[in-house]
């Protein structure tokens, strides 16, 4: 599959717009991760596997404040292997910039590919209000981002 992102180990994907079928996959991924699925998640982005298996999701939010990221979601057994990098740069490159608020287990992932930690006041308001009144903020820790595709100087791309 020449010309398809590949993983370090070889293993090839796509990314293509999320489609009616994927539905139910996109919402076991998304609530693996304690989120939940949006109503409008079919104008997301899907990495499917060569077999077509869906093995990863990222859905743009347009808000008054810019494209948020709302979720990014990995199949556990291809995290580490590029997904996550290769969606997150196709919505920089569809939307420019992207905020996105991150679960505190998940930052360094964010940090690690470039994004820049800001305050949660640059969070548009609907999502900040949903991060502020969760049930489950203070097992969350949830972390504010900005990913502009910049490299910082602290952090190898």
């Amino acid at each position: 599959m020449s010309g398809k992102p590949q993983t370090s180990d070889g293993a090839a994907f796509v990314l293509r717009p999320a489609a009616s079928g994927d539905r139910e996959t996109v919402r076991a991924l998304v609530e693996s991760g304690g989120m939940e699925l949006a109503n409008d998640w079919q104008d997301g982005t899907v990495a499917v596997d060569e077999a077509g298996a869906v093995v990863g999701y990222l859905r743009i939010q347009h808000t008054g404040q810019g494209p948020h990221v709302a979720p990014v979601a990995v199949r556990p057994d291809w995290q580490g292997r590029g997904v996550g990098r290769a969606l997150m740069d196709h919505a920089l490159a569809c939307a420019g910039p992207l905020k996105l608020v991150s679960q505190g287990r998940s930052a360094g992932f964010y940090r690690a590919i470039g994004c820049s930690q800001i305050p949660f006041e640059q969070i548009s308001g609907e999502l900040d209000e949903d991060c502020r009144h969760c049930p489950d903020r203070e097992a969350c820790q949830p972390v504010a981002f900005v990913y502009t595709g910049e490299v910082r100087d602290d952090h190898v791309r």
